[in-house]
């Protein structure tokens, strides 16, 4: 059983829902219902997944070469005619698809590759128009990929091994690195778009707010540096900081820890390093684990800082936009 079912089922829902009938989706003209496909690793997912959202009511069909061939025709011509509104693919089947109204492809699981997601994502939005693209995965799919098997497959290719051993070995390590890629596409914070463009060599496009990561930040979800201010002097900094150390490591012990989260957490990281090391350049920390551990030994100074803050926000006041 995909372990990713039951948890993000309810989110899935909703997600389809917004994408697909809510009231700013795109509609051409004469083009019927917009449309979506999820992308799914196994023929058994793609049953399982369509089993449980028809429970709601949801018009889709699986999708793959597991059918027979009058099956297969049958629900891709009902999916291009408009009687299914989603189809749960594998992806060579998902590729297989060709039709300029899909506003929204899933992935159902981590992706195989960068190069595959590239072009099962880029099923969506063939006729210009915008088009949404979302994957599911579980932080237990992704553990296997890090740094410490990455160097057991790279030592495990001897020279002194037949070809054919070393072929077999140099074709495992390239599927997970392609997968290691993936992993970090999924989890980290940079820019979607130009992570791609990294990895093809390809010039990196100005992306705004057109990916999760570069929206957050352009819209500033948590309130920019004076709401943020104001709770530290509403709470106190050492208040403060352990709520938002406590709020870190228990999405993280539940594995719940999204990346709007991270990159929240990461905003106010930054944020009461200024506030609070404004005078004291010498104290430096590199990320939120470190500062994290750091409250958590009793390494940090966080007495009340009103002052401080008050001085930051004295200095920024025309590089900031006027609330």
């Amino acid at each position: 059983m995909d372990d990713t079912i039951g948890i993000s089922v309810p989110h899935l829902i909703k997600f389809l829902d917004r994408y697909l009938n809510g009231k700013d989706v795109y509609r051409a003209p004469n083009s019927g219902k917009p449309s979506g496909l999820i992308f799914c690793k196994t023929r058994q997912v793609t049953e399982q997944l369509v089993k449980e959202l028809k429970s709601y009511g949801i018009m889709i069909a699986a999708y793959h070469a597991g059918l027979e061939e009058t099956d297969r025709n049958a629900v891709k011509d009902s999916f291009m005619n408009g009687y299914y509104q989603i189809l749960a693919v594998t992806s060579t089947s998902g590729m297989e698809i060709n039709k300029p109204n899909i506003r929204l492809v899933v992935h159902w699981g981590m992706p195989s590759s960068i190069s595959a997601y590239y072009q099962e994502s880029g099923q969506a939005g063939k006729d210009g128009h915008p088009a949404r693209c979302r994957i599911y995965l579980t932080k237990r799919s992704t553990e296997y990929y890090n740094p410490k098997n990455e160097a057991m497959l790279a030592a495990a290719m001897n020279p002194a091994d037949t070809i054919e051993l070393i072929q077999k070995t140099a074709k495992s390590f390239l599927v997970f690195l392609h997968s290691r890629y993936m992993k970090d596409y999924c989890e980290g914070l940079k820019c979607r778009h130009r992570l791609i463009a990294d990895y093809f060599g390809d010039e990196k496009m100005k992306c705004i707010d057109s990916c999760d990561i570069c929206s957050i930040v352009s819209h500033d979800y948590y309130g920019g540096r004076g709401a943020i201010r104001m709770e530290i002097q509403q709470m106190g900094m050492a208040s403060y900081v352990q709520h938002i150390c406590s709020k870190y490591h228990d999405l993280e012990k539940n594995n719940m820890l999204t990346t709007k989260d991270a990159l929240n957490i990461a905003k106010i990281c930054d944020e009461l390093a200024k506030a609070t090391y404004a005078e004291n350049p010498e104290v430096k920390f590199r990320n939120f684990h470190e500062y994290a551990e750091m409250e958590r030994l009793g390494l940090l100074d966080l007495g009340p800082s009103s002052s401080r803050v008050e001085n930051d926000d004295k200095k920024d006041k025309d590089a900031l936009p006027s609330s």
